[in-house]
């Protein structure tokens, strides 16, 4: 009988987690909406609202691979080999932010050898963010 009880129990809670997931991802995915329709009126570039949309799928299918390789595929395809400054912009804007975190991670950190590491990071990205500004740049002036 306290087994039928404990596993009942087990089986609420993990409905609740999951209700709660879901009402999470509804809210999410109507702030993105929002967003989106913003973003359209405000003539804000179309890859960034695809990104937006696509967030949206995955928070209400709970698939966030596909959004994962949509996004890595959208870097890779029109970042990497077409260089479209819009999806540039967002691979820096990722790449700052990595480095804003890492910055805070090397002031927290009082072990030399992480510390070098991250610093190693560090300057990894502030390369790669100088090389996508200036592909940005040089996208900007048509050529």
């Amino acid at each position: 009988m306290q087994n039928l009880s404990n596993e009942n129990r087990a089986k609420l809670k993990e409905a609740t987690r999951i209700r709660a997931e879901y009402q999470k991802n509804i809210l999410i995915s109507d702030s993105l909406r929002c967003e989106i329709n913003k973003g359209l009126k405000a003539g804000e570039d179309i890859y960034s609202l695809f990104l937006k949309a696509l967030k949206v799928i995955s928070l209400m299918t709970s698939d966030t691979v596909f959004y994962d390789v949509a996004e890595k595929d959208l870097l890779a395809i029109y970042g990497v080999t077409f260089e479209k400054p819009p999806v540039l912009q967002i691979e820096l804007n990722e790449i700052q932010a990595r480095l804003d975190k890492l910055r805070q991670a090397a002031k927290r950190e009082n072990d030399s050898e992480d510390i070098s590491r991250i610093k190693t990071a560090i300057q990894y990205h502030e390369r790669a963010a100088e090389q996508i500004k200036s592909k940005i740049e040089k996208s900007n002036q048509g050529g």
